[in-house]
């Protein structure tokens, strides 16, 4: 892919630590690359992190191990009876609790490195910057999955189905008539999402942006889908001014 790239030592070194912990999986550090400026994943910690069993769940949960696979290296056996979502996207959110929750069960090991390895060239034309219909319905169907699927930490993972939740409100003014007929479903199924979970979110220490998502989400009035569409297509246009000049 050509917006990737490594390290010409970062397969030597994956499979240096592989074998030193006889690891199932080995994870090192991402870069996102504006033009003139490299965003990190996360702040250096220790330069080698190692979880066992359930402790590759508590790396989850916290962050530390992350649902793209891209930065990984996996032993074949891995991906046993796990595929690919064919023709979905947010297909590494799909996937890589299953891993992550198989190797908690079998007390796996996974390994953390601190050392910048991956890099991600953002373009402005990434499919991660897509708001269409069929997109925002993959996001919200994979974050749900995971969600359920990993229940001790759906603390953790709640502000994800929010935030796609989020992206439905922006843009579904926006979308066609069968593009709204097609996610009516999904609407209504984030809507009671949201009101299953307001007295937690409202409670939380969630962002005050996850916060105002709940709200609205509340809201049936197509009136607010409008107000949202709107004030969504304000903040973006003034977020790319901003971010403009960072991009290739």
């Amino acid at each position: 892919d050509s917006d990737y790239w490594i390290e010409p030592h970062s397969v030597e070194t994956l499979i240096k630590f592989a074998k030193k912990y006889n690891a199932d999986i080995v994870t090192a550090r991402r870069c996102r690359e504006f033009a003139g400026k490299t965003i990190y994943s996360s702040k250096e910690g220790e330069k080698v992190r190692i979880a066992r069993g359930d402790e590759i769940l508590a790396f989850f949960g916290k962050g530390l191990l992350h649902d793209v696979v891209w930065n990984k290296l996996y032993l074949a056996e891995c991906f046993s009876g796990i595929r690919f979502p064919d023709g979905h996207s947010y297909e590494d959110v799909s996937v890589t609790w299953k891993i992550l929750t198989r190797l908690a069960k079998t007390n796996g090991t996974a390994v953390v490195l601190s050392e910048p390895l991956f890099h991600f060239r953002m373009r402005k034309s990434s499919i991660s910057h897509t708001e269409s219909c069929r997109n925002i319905n993959d996001g919200w169907a994979a974050y749900y999955e995971k969600y359920e699927g990993v229940p001790e930490y759906r603390k953790q993972f709640l502000a994800g189905c929010l935030w796609h939740i989020g992206r439905m409100w922006r843009n579904y003014y926006g979308f066609s008539r069968k593009e709204k007929t097609a996610a009516a479903h999904i609407v209504l199924e984030m809507r009671r999402f949201s009101t299953e979970h307001f007295r937690q979110i409202m409670k939380g220490t969630y962002s005050i942006y996850i916060k105002a998502i709940c709200m609205v989400s509340q809201s049936s009035s197509p009136l607010m889908m409008w107000f949202c569409f709107w004030g969504g297509k304000l903040f973006r246009k003034i977020r790319n001014i901003r971010r403009r000049k960072m991009y290739d």
